[in-house]
């Protein structure tokens, strides 16, 4: 029997059983499934309303403006 198996980690795989099937046309016939895979093993993407994703680990909270950049530092004061 032809076919392929494509591991990609521990529990996730695909098998493509050809049968007698020549293996170039097997796999002709499998692409758009296979190009595919990497939209299966990508994260979701976000819907509207969804929380952020969190911070990265060790990252700082801080405040930020709408585009994500931190505020300017505070003005020096003046003295008399």
């Amino acid at each position: 029997m032809n076919g392929v198996e494509l591991r990609m980690g521990p529990e996730m795989g695909l098998l493509i059983e050809c049968g007698e099937e020549p293996i170039d046309a097997c796999l002709a016939a499998a692409k758009p499934l296979i190009d595919k895979v990497p939209n299966l093993m990508a994260p979701p993407a976000p819907r509207p309303g969804d929380a952020p994703p969190p911070p990265p680990a060790g990252a700082r909270p801080g405040p930020a403006d709408a585009n994500g950049a931190p505020p300017p530092p505070p003005a020096p004061t003046k003295r008399p």
